[in-house]
């Protein structure tokens, strides 16, 4: 969900301005062989990295740090809910956006492939530990090339 002002809660930029233009993804994160997800308080509580990439934009260059993001998370009933938000990507719809999980507390390059020719990301299978790429549906309507390269301009100081 991408808008302005859809929060009671909102976030604020290091200049104490709210950042109205948001995005927010709910993630449910499970073990593979069904056990409970350990409380956030265990020490065996694993760390994931849960971050929207643009198509054809490196990730480590673009991703949820980058676009101001945060989090929330609980584990109910054995499954891991996290909130994320981060500035709103909808301007990106035209180039495609990617979902992505990995283990960590941050992006990892050896948990996905990125093709610098072709910008496609993908989950590295033999990478030990959480990986996956999903492809974010988006509407491409909700597109705006201009305001998204000047976002990019000032984020990469170009």
């Amino acid at each position: 969900m991408s808008g302005q002002d859809i929060t009671d809660n909102p976030t604020y930029n290091s200049n104490g301005d709210i950042l109205s233009d948001r995005t927010y993804t709910v993630v449910a994160i499970q073990k593979k062989d069904g056990r409970p997800m350990p409380a956030a308080q265990d020490e065996n509580y694993p760390s994931f990295y849960v971050s929207p990439y643009i198509k054809g934009l490196k990730p480590w260059q673009v991703n949820a740090h980058t676009l101001n993001g945060g989090y929330i998370e609980n584990v109910v009933d054995g499954v891991m809910y996290r909130i994320i938000d981060c500035d709103e990507v909808a301007m990106f719809a035209d180039r495609g956006l990617y979902l992505g999980v990995n283990t960590g507390s941050f992006y990892n390059s050896e948990a996905f492939k990125y093709d610098e020719n072709t910008g496609v990301l993908t989950a590295d299978p033999n990478f030990d530990g959480a990986s996956v790429v999903f492809d974010l549906p988006m509407d491409k309507s909700m597109a705006n090339p201009a305001k998204a390269q000047t976002y990019l301009d000032e984020m990469l100081g170009q």
